[in-house]
């Protein structure tokens, strides 16, 4: 699977935007980082905050081998030489899901963590419910951490986080 990871600018606002139908898919992307009608505006401000002086955050997109913007992805908390986080992972295309993509953007995702960053763990945290991505961060060699119960608040509810770990010394398959 050839995808890209580039980053994340304006011009993909219109795409991401029409990926999100509804609050649920929202909130499983995004959690309560923005509320639902998704629109411009508040991915201005997402952009403009990644952009800041002091970057703790990264924004990607991820771009097919035709250069067509198939999901998204970004870092966060990052700690050079400790750790970073992997956020509000999308395969925001349908027509791209269950093809391998997922398996494609943690491969790439995990070498730029290693390489850029030097980092010697990545963590992230997935909605307990969303199976299909839980399978998938394990097959890229993520651990288990454990649960946080109600650990973010959306519109539709508290969402419990099904924590997640990968080690440098761990290997993608």
């Amino acid at each position: 699977m050839n995808i890209t990871l580039r980053t994340f600018q304006d011009s993909d606002f219109d795409t991401v935007i029409s990926w999100i139908d509804g609050p649920q898919t929202l909130s499983l992307w995004a959690g309560a980082t923005f509320t639902y009608p998704l629109d411009k505006e508040q991915l201005e401000r997402y952009l403009a905050k990644a952009q800041e002086r002091y970057p703790w955050r990264f924004l990607y997109a991820v771009v097919d081998q035709d250069e067509k913007l198939i999901g998204h992805i970004e870092f966060s908390d990052i700690w050079p030489h400790l750790s970073l986080r992997f956020a509000r992972i999308l395969i925001g295309d349908p027509e791209s899901r269950g093809k391998g993509y997922g398996q494609a953007i943690l491969r790439q995702a995990l070498a730029l963590a290693y390489t850029r960053f030097n980092v010697a763990r990545v963590d992230l945290g997935v909605k307990k419910e969303n199976l299909l991505a839980i399978n998938c961060y394990r097959k890229a060699g993520f651990k288990d951490i454990g649960l946080w119960p109600q650990a973010i608040e959306t519109p539709i509810g508290w969402i419990d986080v099904h924590w997640m770990t990968h080690t440098r010394e761990e290997q993608c398959p």
